[in-house]
């Protein structure tokens, strides 16, 4: 298997110089050169919101509403 190298600056996920992190992280790159980040929560994921509706609808939920932004 080929691999490819990527360098995260060490103040961007301050939670990586532990050497013992375990989890998810999030990157955002730039022509293969890392401009932002973050570690996720154990709690949290990354899908799409097409993805997310649908397993909402497969859960039986029929609709998502939110009582953030009031009308």
């Amino acid at each position: 298997m080929k691999t490819i190298n990527i360098e995260v600056p060490k103040a961007l996920i301050p939670v990586l110089e532990s050497g013992s992190f375990n989890g998810a992280i999030l990157l955002y790159m730039n022509n293969l050169e890392v401009v932002d980040g973050f570690a996720l929560r154990e709690d949290e994921f990354v899908t799409s919101l097409e993805d997310f509706r649908q397993a909402t609808r497969l859960a039986g939920f029929s609709s998502l509403s939110s009582n953030i932004i009031k009308q």
